[in-house]
């Protein structure tokens, strides 16, 4: 299947829903009211892959690149600081998988790391998808600092409880 989904656009992964987390007075409601980007993905079709749609909706891409204006309409900055727990935790995650069995203990001690510091990095490949784009995007909260993200060793792997505990809602 090439294109758009027909039905089900609306919602994002499992229980987000855009339209609840996008404010009335933001920006890209604004730019919505006047830019159509329907045409983008009949335009962009004969360069998607045999194996069906992009895994990101070319429309949804150009929204989200219209998106890098931060609130103030200033550019948001990523966070270098936060971005490296993130990258490293799905590297060991994806160690995990082919670890061939061994131990959480003995993987953090081929990673040079103690094993308390090597679940918390861990819990976060579990983190809402939405707060790891908007930390790879430099969207966070203001307060959200490395040691805030990584101090939890019980960091809720509810999404919502987690927008909360960081400071998302």
């Amino acid at each position: 299947m090439m294109g758009r989904l027909a039905n089900d656009q609306d919602k994002f992964f499992y229980d987000f829903h855009l339209e609840d987390h996008v404010p009335s007075d933001h920006l890209l409601r604004r730019i919505d009211a006047v830019l159509d980007l329907s045409w983008l993905g009949a335009e962009l079709s004969p360069f998607y892959s045999l194996m069906g749609r992009p895994s990101v909706d070319p429309e949804l891409m150009i929204r989200m690149l219209i998106d890098g204006l931060g609130p103030g309409g200033g550019k948001t900055v990523p966070d270098p600081s936060l971005i490296r727990p993130l990258v490293k935790a799905h590297s060991l995650r994806d160690k995990i998988v082919r670890g061939g069995g061994q131990t959480l203990a003995k993987l953090a001690e081929r990673e040079g790391i103690n094993a308390s510091y090597f679940t918390r990095l861990i819990r976060l490949t579990f983190l809402a998808p939405d707060i790891t784009r908007a930390i790879l995007e430099g969207r966070q909260p203001p307060d959200l600092t490395a040691a805030k993200l990584l101090r939890d060793t019980r960091l809720p792997l509810d999404w919502e409880e987690q927008r909360t505990a960081l400071g998302f809602v």
